[in-house]
């Protein structure tokens, strides 16, 4: 319940709710003496107007301080929060033109779907970006580029050597490549042909 409306209903609970800032008040404007002043003045060492005068300079000099402080973090947070949003935009551009030019780096359709690059590039770009010295945009899509390619490289890996297939016919002899692999899963289905595994690529 707000002071106001408390202080409708209950009077000296809304007075008790105002005391600290009543009390922060008045020892800005020096009505309220610290215990050090009011110790001098009690001893006789120094007269009760002075030590107003000394704690409202004192309490001003504080309160410019601590604003100052307030300010500075305020800035720091909105400019790491405009450095952070220049950043997801960056990599939301530079990610949009990836898949523009490789179908294969796309979110999957689905949470019940097998992780593809674009899954694996994401896993693995949180942890080459958070040991990176990243501090504009550039360094994020220098990184971005290397954990791509280094995704590629691992998927390649698992994509079988094409072998020449003799092909027997009436009156010739020819070679033929097998068909590559277009999708990740057939990517691992013609992995798993080669060690005796029957895998079948679930249909979308």
């Amino acid at each position: 319940m707000s002071v106001a409306a408390l202080s409708k209903s209950d009077p000296a609970k809304a007075l008790e709710k105002l005391q600290p800032s009543l009390q922060q008040m008045q020892t800005f404007a020096g009505e309220v003496l610290p215990k050090d002043l009011q110790e001098a003045v009690d001893n006789g060492e120094l007269k009760l107007d002075m030590a107003k005068r000394i704690a409202k300079a004192e309490a001003q000099q504080k309160f410019g301080q601590q604003q100052t402080k307030l300010s500075q973090e305020q800035m720091l947070a909105q400019n790491q929060m405009q450095f952070v949003n220049t950043l997801q935009t960056a990599l939301g551009n530079w990610s949009t033109s990836k898949k523009t030019s490789d179908p294969d780096f796309a979110p999957k359709s689905g949470a019940e779907e097998p992780d593809g690059k674009f899954e694996l590039f994401l896993h693995k770009f949180a942890l080459d970006a958070k040991n990176a010295n990243v501090r504009g945009v550039q360094d994020l899509i220098t990184v971005a580029e290397k954990t791509y390619a280094a995704v590629n490289a691992s998927l390649q890996r698992f994509q079988p050597k094409p072998n020449g297939i003799k092909v027997l016919k009436s009156t010739q002899t020819s070679t033929a490549s097998p068909t590559p692999p277009k999708t990740l899963e057939e990517v691992v289905a013609a992995r798993a042909a080669k060690h005796g595994i029957n895998y079948t690529p679930a249909k979308r």
